[in-house]
């Protein structure tokens, strides 16, 4: 629930309006994940963000909802994996945020303190995938304290984009060529406890349940 004082000319609807109240849902999720056998695991989630009384009516989830306000309900993950050797070697496709170059361009948003996520880190979200996922093939796993991925990912097209910029300008944009194959992973050192890697996603914080310590580095080409 909120209650805003608005900066002068703010409009809704087309009408001044000084001050404003809402009530809204920020995030919501559902998740989707068992062990099929001792080596088939799926995992899928479901959910939108910013839905308040100026977002669209049963909106279909267009790419860029979860940035523009909109409340779009969209598919998030939707992966099958294959365990090849125990804890140490997986193979998974489908939609996934196995992502490279820095820690939180998979960032867990149910463990991130209310203002802390780095978002320059999540170089492409919305652009050219959904929200920070992408259509994938990956590998993942555990080699001691050693933590890795690596993915083949096909990025979405620029075009379907919602701030796609059709004409150039002096503003630096992504390429509105065809995409190609794109090549990702990210490493890290876990030097104190282990953290999980059943799913992408990174904690912001364990709130004091895990003393954690890694170094890490990723890459995308």
């Amino acid at each position: 629930m909120r209650y805003n004082e608005s900066n002068p000319g703010t409009t809704v609807g087309g009408y001044n309006a000084p001050n404003t109240y809402d009530i809204g849902i920020r995030r919501f999720r559902i998740q989707f994940y068992g062990q099929l056998t001792d080596r088939v695991f799926i995992y899928s989630q479901i959910g939108l963000n910013n839905l308040s009384y100026n977002a669209d009516r049963k909106s279909g989830g267009t790419p860029g909802a979860s940035q523009t306000g909109t409340g779009g309900f969209f598919l998030h993950d939707a992966v099958a994996e294959y365990v090849i050797v125990k804890n140490k070697l997986s193979f998974g496709a489908g939609l996934g945020a196995w992502n490279g170059l820095a820690r939180y361009a998979s960032s867990s948003a149910g463990t991130i303190m209310g203002l802390d996520l780095p978002t320059l880190e999540e170089t492409t979200n919305d652009v050219t995938d959904q929200f920070g996922r992408k259509l994938s093939m990956y590998l993942k796993g555990k080699l001691g304290k050693l933590d890795y991925r690596l993915a083949i990912s096909d990025p979405l097209l620029y075009q379907k984009a919602a701030g796609y910029i059709a004409a150039p300008s002096t503003s630096a944009t992504f390429s509105s060529m065809p995409p190609k194959p794109q090549c990702q992973g990210y490493f890290s050192y876990q030097f104190k406890e282990q953290e999980s890697n059943l799913t992408p996603y990174t904690a912001g914080t364990y709130l004091g349940r895990k003393s954690v310590f890694n170094v890490g580095a990723g890459f995308i080409v």
